[in-house]
């Protein structure tokens, strides 16, 4: 940009003399509002990546507890057909409704459905 300006001197200059400063004063003031505009854009961008990182670092954690797979640390044995008549009977104090959703819940789950 300032070599554009220098450029226009000498046609200014051999136009009118007093032109130089106000060409001077010109280039002053744009480059104080092209500063102004790197300053918010670097702030915009400082901001939005800040979002983003901690909207990465709440999925991932959601995703992935403890830093890994949740099929690695939650064991699906308990909730084999096999054990589910044994656990729904397990469940004391709790309605024969209930028992029968657990129940249908699991085996929805186990037969891929869910």
């Amino acid at each position: 940009m300032q070599g554009l300006l220098e450029g226009l001197r000498g046609p200014l200059a051999k136009l009118d003399r007093t032109l130089g400063g106000a060409l001077d004063t010109s280039a002053e003031k744009m480059l104080y509002q092209f500063k102004s505009v790197r300053s918010k854009a670097a702030r915009a961008e400082g901001f939005r990546t800040g979002v983003l990182d901690t909207h990465e670092r709440e999925i991932t954690s959601a995703l992935l507890p403890e830093n890994a797979l949740q099929e690695r640390s939650l064991s699906i044995l308990p909730f084999s057909p096999r054990t589910v008549s044994n656990s729904s009977a397990n469940l004391t104090g709790t309605s024969r409704l209930a028992r029968a959703t657990i129940a249908s819940c699991i085996c929805d789950f186990n037969s891929g459905t869910a």
